[in-house]
C-alpha cells in the first residue's frame, strides 16, 4: 500500500508546483484538494492500464521461459513472436513450485 501512496503524493507535488509556478495560482487548500484527487485518479488508471495491457516483454530477459505468474502469449506488436504476460487466473501462481 505504501508504495502506492508516495507516487501520489509526489504527483500531487509536482501538480501543485506546475499550477503555482506556471499558471500563477494561489497555493491554498482547495488546489492541495485538487492535485490529490487528480493523483489518485490517475494511479487508478495507470494500476488498471498495467495489469490490463501495460505487462514488460520478458523474452530478452528470460529467454524461451516465463518468470513465476506469467504466461507466453503472441505478442499483439509483432505477430512473428511471443511475450510472457501476467497470468490472468490470479496472483496464487507468482510461487515457485516446489522442487523435488
Amino acid at each position: 500500500m505504501m508504495r502506492h501512496i508516495i507516487p501520489m503524493l509526489i504527483s500531487a507535488a509536482m501538480y501543485v508546483g506546475f499550477r503555482h509556478y506556471c499558471c500563477r495560482d494561489r497555493v491554498d487548500k482547495k488546489l492541495w484538494m485538487e492535485a490529490l484527487y487528480f493523483s489518485l485518479l490517475v494511479s487508478v488508471v495507470m494500476y488498471f492500464y498495467q495489469n490490463t495491457y501495460g505487462y514488460e516483454y520478458f523474452d530478452t530477459t528470460f529467454g524461451n521461459t516465463c518468470p513465476p505468474g506469467h504466461i507466453k502469449v503472441d505478442d499483439p506488436i509483432n505477430l512473428n513472436q511471443q511475450t510472457c504476460k501476467p497470468d490472468p487466473r490470479g496472483k496464487a501462481l507468482l510461487k515457485s513450485p516446489p522442487e523435488k
